[in-house]
């Protein structure tokens, strides 16, 4: 009988079935692996593989000792930085000694977290007294330093060398306070003159200054 060579078909089955067990093989190690929760790169060759099985999300590794300290420096320093501006629920109260007109006078007043009211005044007789109410917003509030925008309305009465003065008048000032020392200075327009010395004047100068203390909490 006569031999036959081995056929073309028959070469071309046997490299397909080796290269199937090749691939069955990988894949089911990287199966077991990524199922445990541990990966490791595929072969070059299973790239396709390897892209369909690590679709999920994989776990996140620890922190490392440097990112943890970071992370903790960051959240010090937002601290620090937001004190002065805290908006937090925070009121108490201020006492304090101030001078207008060269005229001493007590003055009390309470905040609210920014808003804040102030009555400030002395009485010595008719042509002589001043008082001032303030209605006040507080721009930036710490324990040092506060600086504030005031609706201030005034009654002054009294005199200079040049004239005497007897109004009311409200404005807009600016005040602030450094550690007790009190400065408020602005501009208010006289709507009441009872003397009439103030019909060529729709803007005057406004404000006091002095020490007040603030009872604010650290």
């Amino acid at each position: 009988m006569k031999m036959h060579a081995i056929t073309p078909w028959n070469t071309h089955v046997g490299r397909l079935i080796t290269a199937f067990l090749l691939l069955l093989v990988p894949a089911t190690s990287a199966l077991a692996q990524h199922q445990t929760g541990y990966l490791e790169p595929p072969p070059s060759y299973l790239s396709d593989v390897w892209t369909i099985g690590s679709q999920e999300e994989m776990p996140k590794p620890p922190a490392l000792p440097w990112e943890s300290k970071a992370t903790i420096n960051i959240t010090v320093r937002s601290r620090d930085s937001t004190v002065a501006t805290e908006d937090g629920p925070l009121s108490y109260p201020e006492l304090g000694i101030t001078s207008s007109l060269s005229l001493l006078h007590p003055s009390i007043g309470y905040w609210w977290n920014r808003r804040g009211i102030r009555l400030s005044g002395m009485y010595l007789k008719k042509d002589q007294h001043v008082f001032h109410l303030n209605f006040g917003y507080a721009v930036f509030d710490s324990k040092k330093v506060q600086h504030s925008i005031n609706l201030l309305t005034s009654r002054i009465s009294g005199s200079d060398p040049g004239a005497d003065y007897r109004y009311w008048s409200t404005g807009i000032a600016y005040g602030v306070n450094y550690r007790g020392f009190f400065l408020e200075l602005g501009l208010a327009h006289p709507w009441k003159d009872e003397l009439g010395n103030l019909d060529d004047d729709p803007v005057i100068p406004c404000g006091y200054l002095g020490y007040i203390y603030r009872f604010r909490p650290d």
